[in-house]
């Protein structure tokens, strides 16, 4: 009897090893939020104007010099500088378009656009107001780098494009955004109780949808210094959407998906969602877990 009793704890004694491998491969390890690709084009809200020092002034295979004219990966664009000493060959730039928030500039700016416009067309009340507090928002359209200076203005070539380049896009010294690492959740509480952490809401999901899913990118009205890249939020459904979490629901609360920030500016935080039970929409509340 003996012998057996010492036989099972030499089994598992060495066994030990295997059951704590096993337990560390099944814990969830960080993982990036997002890929580079979708760093590259989620656009932002700024709280004040992006400088329009330089900008797309028209590109090659446009011989009617069509302010529609759509330059993709590969085109290439000329670059006018009003103030400033002006880009320099060799390097890249970030190039970004100011959304629309009238109806009528839609049509007569330099750019096409997504519809409806951001601010024009509210999913819950006064979403237009709320966007506007933070700031205006830009779409990424991609990157370029100057490979010839001419007394003209400079030449560049689309080296990335998230969107349509279009005549009018803005160009900004460019680099890389970081991309924030987070913990998976191995089982989302979908009932879970608010805690004291920080709350907020998503303004607006890119492209101003009415709804989100897994992969697509949002906009807090929080920014630097109250959040930062890699914070995990729940989503929370409301039932009066547009409003936060300050006021005692009479309701259980519904968790419906996850996000995290990926980059922030002084008034908004970028985000993605990274998990969904429902259809995420402007106005749901988050909560930092």
């Amino acid at each position: 009897m003996r012998r057996v009793a010492v036989m099972v704890a030499v089994f598992l004694w060495m066994a030990l090893p295997a059951f704590a491998g096993s337990a560390e491969r099944t814990a969830p390890r960080p993982i990036p939020a997002a890929t580079r690709g979708q760093m590259e084009c989620t656009g932002f809200i700024s709280a004040t104007p992006v400088p329009d020092d330089v900008f797309v002034a028209g590109g090659a295979d446009n011989d009617f010099n069509n302010r529609f004219h759509a330059f993709s990966t590969g085109n290439y664009v000329y670059l006018k500088t009003e103030r400033g000493t002006g880009p320099v060959v060799g390097e890249e730039l970030r190039l970004v378009r100011p959304e629309s928030d009238e109806m009528l500039e839609s049509w007569v700016r330099a750019g096409l656009g997504p519809m409806p416009d951001f601010g024009y067309h509210d999913w819950y009340a006064w979403q237009g107001y709320d966007i506007r507090k933070l700031g205006r928002p830009y779409r990424d359209t991609g990157r370029v780098k100057v490979i010839k200076l001419t007394p003209q203005g400079a030449v560049a070539k689309v080296v990335f494009a998230c969107a349509a380049v279009n005549m009018g896009d803005l160009a900004l010294p460019y680099s890389p955004r970081p991309v924030p690492t987070y913990v998976p959740t191995v089982r989302l509480d979908r009932f879970a109780l608010l805690n004291s952490k920080q709350t907020g809401a998503i303004t607006a999901i890119r492209d101003n949808a009415g709804v989100g899913a897994v992969g697509d990118i949002v906009y807090l009205n929080m920014g630097r210094g109250v959040t930062q890249p890699g914070q995990k939020y729940r989503i929370i459904r409301v039932l009066l959407p547009g409003h936060t979490l300050l006021v005692a629901p009479t309701l259980p609360n519904e968790t419906i998906g996850e996000l995290v920030v990926l980059w922030t500016q002084k008034k908004s935080a970028v985000a993605i969602i990274v998990s969904a039970l429902r259809q995420i929409q402007p106005g749901d509340a988050v909560q930092l877990e």
